[in-house]
């Protein structure tokens, strides 16, 4: 980046603060939103959750592994991306591939597109038909807006359906009435080029709330890990509304819609294609939501949500446009003070449109146009078999795709609160990964290392779901007003893992060799996640958590020549964090972040530091300004490796900015 570029970038962000700062000299003192940090521990542990049950309940009181990272802990951390927010979750391990790509994954099998975990905002799916995965340089929002991120470690699969496999994250935004008013952001430094948003709030009536927002960021590249400029520079623009309407004591109706575009930059090195001209136009897409919700007497309640989204993608060798319609039910019913039963169903309509690119049909082939439809249904009963003390969950969910058919989820969990400061939990469920449409549509040339003669990776022409059966045991217990812990334990055991499994082809050039999908593989893993919070002092809070991970795979008998698309031996065997939360003046305050992750199974990244430092002055009660040095403890680092095509991702490097917050 040109100095003239970065000066203008700085020069910007401090016209906006003093713009900020005049203002708030001229117009009244405005509070900001209680800061969580101001809570006791307690509190705390009885923050109302949602994501696994599907209705509110006391964390403390929740049988998984849950846990809750708040609004306030994204916007004292100084992370910029929903990705790089997870890593303040335990047990979570997030990979930064490249300036605009992540590895986000919870017990094992990380990848570009780590296909077994489910993730949703504000109740909306965003995993992709086309990978099963995520694509994080997509799924972005207003990060002052949100509420809390629910984060669910072990099957949720009974309740949220496929993809749940290991995990649940459920990105949760702020309410209008919650974000009345203005607020404004400015931010500039040398990765972050610049960033900023703007968001304001207002009401139509007492009980008809709105807000908008618009944010926008330019980032630059990465360095690559073999000193090549990746050329990975991306710059994106994303705006929404949003309407809470309560309708009268019974009846609410929630409306949302975002429309975001942007050229997040190549990220065809970390797939196995051919090098061709990629194209560099925008990508784009957006989303519309609309929840109703009814209250009935005596407690029960019920919920409609209908969504659209809507995606387009021009990185790859192909573009693509994927259109979803998914409606959903759900009633959550008490009956005789000791069941409380969730049920419910939903219906999804997916449209993909493929384009191929420049180059790509001589190694591409694939349907230009794919529906698929999704039918489910679900009921989850929680019994009290002693009141305040013994709890027995029991669900099913049951799932009918357009590939492997009918798939049943069922989870069964118990829990037993000797007292109101400690838990005991065991869990056994079983999840299921439907195919994709990359296994099961596309035929492709692809190079592998050492391999001079490109092969043909066909399709998978029998697919079956990946499965797991899992099983957890947990302890949750506050010994101390100050200090909770958290431990948790884990075995799961795979069927049917994906796989590439060598075939003779008769009449296939050149050599008649090619590369099938398949689900020719068994596998296991098991470990443990441990978290724990303490407050020394009124001012001062410290979060630690450490977790430990391993796994094995093999090809089953039917296909022994089979290897495994997605190894355990991609992730760390061991992880942990401390986070440090210290009020030092009532005006400023300082967040230190160190992480770190341990070498990975198969030794193929490193193991590597990282430490990350937030300091915060409200300069009044509308204006604060925040300093962020991102691994600050070495140069640059890896944090992925690609088995696709045997690279290490790029360099992580030490950053730096600053940036401008106003309320008004």
């Amino acid at each position: 980046m040109s100095s003239g570029i970065r000066f203008r970038h700085l020069l910007g962000a401090f016209v906006v603060t003093l713009v900020a700062l005049f203002a708030d000299s001229l117009c009244g003192a405005q509070s900001k939103d209680r800061d969580l940090t101001e809570l006791s521990l307690e509190d705390l542990m009885n923050v109302q959750v949602t994501s696994a049950a599907k209705r509110e309940e006391k964390l403390s009181q929740t049988p998984a592994a849950i846990y809750v990272i708040t609004g306030d802990d994204i916007r004292h951390s100084g992370v910029t991306t929903l990705a790089d927010a997870l890593r303040l979750a335990p047990g979570v391990q997030v990979s930064q591939i490249s300036s605009n790509a992540w590895a986000v994954t919870i017990r094992g099998f990380g990848a570009l597109y780590s296909n077994k975990l489910l993730v949703m905002i504000d109740g909306r799916s965003v995993y992709s038909p086309i990978f099963s995965g995520v694509l994080w340089n997509r799924q972005d929002t207003f990060l002052e807006d949100i509420d809390r991120i629910e984060v669910i470690r072990g099957p949720g699969a009974s309740l949220w359906g496929s993809n749940a496999v290991n995990g649940v994250i459920n990105i949760i935004t702020k309410s209008a009435k919650e974000t009345q008013g203005g607020l404004m952001t400015a931010a500039a430094g040398d990765h972050e080029k610049g960033f900023g948003g703007m968001r304001y709030g207002g009401s139509f009536a007492p009980d008809f709330h709105y807000r908008f927002y618009g944010k926008y960021f330019a980032r630059n590249e990465l360095t690559g890990s073999y000193g090549v400029n990746p050329h990975d520079n991306w710059n994106f623009g994303q705006g929404g509304v949003r309407a809470d309407w309560q309708i009268n004591n019974s009846d609410s109706i929630t409306m949302e819609g975002e429309y975001y575009r942007g050229t997040p930059g190549p990220i065809t090195n970390l797939l196995p294609l051919p090098p061709v001209p990629v194209s560099q136009s925008d990508a784009s897409g957006g989303n519309g939501l609309v929840r109703w919700k009814h209250a009935f007497d005596g407690g029960s309640e019920m919920a409609w949500q209908l969504y659209y989204d809507r995606t387009y993608g021009p990185e790859f060798p192909f573009a693509q446009n994927a259109d979803s319609f998914d409606v959903d039910f759900q009633h959550s019913i008490r009956l005789k003070d000791r069941h409380q039963v969730v049920w419910g169903g939903g219906v999804r309509r997916t449209m993909v449109r493929s384009h191929l690119g420049p180059g790509a049909a001589a190694f591409i082939d694939m349907s230009p146009n794919i529906t698929l439809h999704l039918f489910s249904g679900f009921v989850q009963d929680e019994v009290t078999l002693v009141p305040d003390r013994v709890r027995l969950t029991a669900g099913i969910r049951l799932e009918d795709n357009e590939f492997t058919g009918v798939e049943a989820e069922p989870t069964l969990r118990l829990l037993y609160t000797p007292s109101s400061r400690q838990a005991f939990w065991a869990a056994v469920s079983r999840a299921a990964r439907t195919p994709n449409i990359s296994e099961t549509d596309i035929r492709e040339m692809i190079t592998l290392p050492n391999i001079p003669i490109p092969l043909v990776l066909l399709p998978n022409p029998h697919p079956k779901s990946e499965t797991v059966l899992a099983y957890e045991v947990g302890y949750r217990v506050m010994p101390k007003a100050k200090m909770s812990v958290d431990l948790t334990g884990f075995y799961n055991h795979y069927d049917h893992l994906s796989t590439n499994t060598p075939v003779l082809v008769p009449g296939l050039a050149p050599m008649g060799m090619a590369i099938e999908w398949g689900n020719g593989a068994l596998g296991e893993t098991y470990g443990a996640e441990m978290s724990a919070t303490y407050i020394p002092w009124q001012r001062w809070k410290v979060h630690g958590s450490y977790s430990f991970f391993r796994g094995n795979w093999a090809p089953s008998r039917a296909d022994e020549t089979a290897n495994s698309s997605f190894t355990p031996g991609t992730s760390p065997t061991h992880q942990f964090q401390i986070r440090s939360t210290l009020n030092l003046l009532r005006s400023v305050r300082m967040d230190t972040s160190f992480f770190y992750a341990g070498e990975w199974a198969n030794a193929t990244v490193p193991s590597y530091p990282r430490l990350d430092n937030t300091i915060e002055w409200d300069a009044t009660r509308k204006v604060s300004f925040q300093f962020v040095v991102q691994n600050a403890l070495q140069p640059r680092h890896v944090e992925f490796y690609s088995s696709n095509i045997m690279q290490p991702g790029e360099y992580v490097e030490r950053s730096i900015y600053g940036k401008t917050t106003w309320h008004f």
